[in-house]
């Protein structure tokens, strides 16, 4: 398995525990966990973990405004 193939297995595996433990939590939705997830890895530069959970967190809430503006934001600075 080549180096980008593990990191997207080890992300996928870290989303399934992020919404496993999330979905007991009355405090934070799923998809607006996932989505600030995504802004610190935006933040961080790291641009495919970013799309990553944000792609995840509107797959749960597809109208959610953060997800959508953070994306959009990563397919900017992506070109």
């Amino acid at each position: 398995m080549d180096t980008k193939m593990k990191k997207a297995t080890l992300l996928l595996m870290l989303i399934a525990l992020v919404l496993g433990g999330c979905a007991t939590s009355p405090h934070v939705s799923q998809d607006m966990f996932l989505s600030e997830y995504g802004f610190a890895a935006l933040s961080s530069s790291d641009y495919s973990e970013a799309e990553a959970y944000l792609l995840v967190s509107l797959d749960i809430k597809p109208g959610n405004p953060y997800s959508l503006l953070n994306l959009g934001a990563v397919y900017q600075n992506t070109g």
